[in-house]
């Protein structure tokens, strides 16, 4: 099942973890992990 607004949510999440790794020295593992998460999703 594929929802309209799932490619938005993604980038929102995206650009929020993009920015959340910019605060913190271990966001970027978590964007890598989400990123894996969204590749299992597809």
């Amino acid at each position: 099942m594929r929802l309209p607004e799932w490619n938005g949510v993604k980038k929102g999440l995206l650009k929020a973890g993009e920015h959340f790794a910019e605060e913190t020295p271990w966001g970027k593992g978590v964007i890598g992990y989400l990123e894996g998460v969204m590749e299992k999703i597809e």
